[in-house]
């Protein structure tokens, strides 16, 4: 592949939209978890997040390797340089989904769980982050700068929605309605909103 340096730039891309992609399932597995308290898919949650963190380490190499080609023009050497922190982000992105599954579990061990409304508020929120992902996606994919730019909007609702749920929560917490692990739902949402920002700099 690096003896042709510009299908070897290509196949990068593609191979940066399959880790995000990656990302992006494990992102929803671990929300399947937290609101289910279903650990059936667990073992395929460290699979891939394994996998996650040996793309991380691939790319970059190839990408090192791919930079030194003096065939490539200026377009693709930039290009080339953006790619580390496409990857080091989605690497975060994975490992702030592994936050969440963490939560889950430590939700399992005390054996408390979340109240409806705070289940229905997470799965407000895994909406709204699959609807970012899909428009970033289209962006990094198409280079369409429309579809960035609905996604940016959408990254401002996120921000929006976790200040309204945090608030939400501390209510709940004044009236008793929260259990002793009620912290968690506070680092959930944390969570989700730089899993936002994050998807956004993809």
């Amino acid at each position: 592949m690096l003896k042709t340096p510009v299908v070897a730039v290509q196949q990068t891309k593609n191979e940066v939209i399959n880790m995000a992609l990656l990302a992006n399932e494990n992102v929803n597995r671990a929300f399947t978890i937290i609101s289910s308290m279903d650990f059936k898919e667990v073992d395929k949650f460290r699979k891939v997040e394994n996998e996650l963190n040996f793309l991380n380490l691939e790319i970059v190499d190839f990408v090192v390797r791919l930079s030194e080609k003096k065939q490539l023009d200026a377009t693709d050497h930039w290009y080339l340089t953006t790619v580390f922190r496409t990857v080091r982000d989605i690497e975060r992105i994975g490992d702030y989904a592994e936050n969440i599954v963490e939560y889950a579990e430590t939700l399992q061990a005390s054996q408390a769980r979340f109240s409806e409304v705070a289940l229905q508020e997470i799965s407000e929120l895994r909406v709204m982050i699959s609807k970012l992902y899909e428009k970033m996606m289209k962006a990094y994919g198409e280079e369409d700068v429309e579809a960035f730019n609905e996604g940016d909007v959408i990254e401002d609702q996120i921000d929006d929605m976790e200040d309204e749920y945090q608030r939400n929560h501390i209510n709940r917490m004044t009236k008793g309605a929260c259990s002793a692990k009620s912290e968690i739902f506070s680092e959930i949402l944390s969570s989700t909103t730089i899993v936002s920002e994050l998807s956004t700099i993809v």
